[in-house]
């Protein structure tokens, strides 16, 4: 289990669009405020809700 698998105890990547919480932010990233979508994509806005690109998000092996 890497550290990166503890981050995603704080949000959802299975059910929808998740706004991470202001102070778990740090813990994901220190980029801009970011949305994972259930199709393992991680959405990054800038401060004022326009997307400003769109990664895909990292895939653990079980």
């Amino acid at each position: 289990v890497s550290k990166d698998d503890e981050h995603y105890g704080m949000v959802s990547i299975r059910t929808g669009k998740v706004i991470i919480p202001l102070k778990y932010r740090n813990l994901w990233d220190d980029r801009d405020p970011s949305f994972l979508t259930f199709d393992n994509k991680i959405d990054y806005y800038d401060d004022y809700g326009n997307l400003v690109r769109t990664e895909n998000a990292p895939t653990y092996d079980d």
